[in-house]
């Protein structure tokens, strides 16, 4: 498992790894993938899931409604989008069924759901006609 998320991290850092990213919009995909493999690599960083979740579905919403809204995306996409916002943040809203999203791994298939989702908005589909090509800078355009 932990073997192929390394080999999945070269699917987002691209090829040659460990450069800088050819945008803003790429580094800020490569950070949330990143973070959100803490997630499952280090499982007693599963307490932090929802901060850790943060960028990613930040990245999510902000590729949803970019690219058009909730209507483009389709029914699925917003239903999967609203299934890990509440999952992640299951324990907050409903503490006393804490153990069952433990024994069920809640937060870890979760996480996966937001890979896949994450692999699918890249940062062409996400921010299209973008041309920021400096990764060091986090100004908004």
């Amino acid at each position: 498992g932990r073997l192929g998320f390394a080999a999945l991290t070269l699917y987002f850092l691209r090829w040659p790894p460990f450069c800088h990213a050819p945008s803003t919009d790429h580094f800020r995909w490569e950070v949330a993938y990143l973070l959100l493999c803490t997630i499952l690599i280090f499982p007693h960083q599963r307490n932090y899931s929802m901060f850790l979740a943060a960028p990613a579905v930040a990245w999510l919403l902000a590729g949803t409604f970019s690219a058009g809204g909730p209507k483009v995306m389709g029914r699925a996409w917003t239903a999967a989008l609203t299934l890990c916002f509440l999952g992640l943040n299951a324990e907050m809203l409903l503490g006393e069924f804490a153990p069952l999203y433990d024994h069920y791994k809640l937060k870890s298939f979760l996480t996966l759901l937001l890979i896949g989702l994450l692999m699918r908005m890249t940062p062409a589909r996400a921010m299209p006609g973008r041309t920021d090509t400096d990764p060091r800078s986090f100004t908004p355009a």
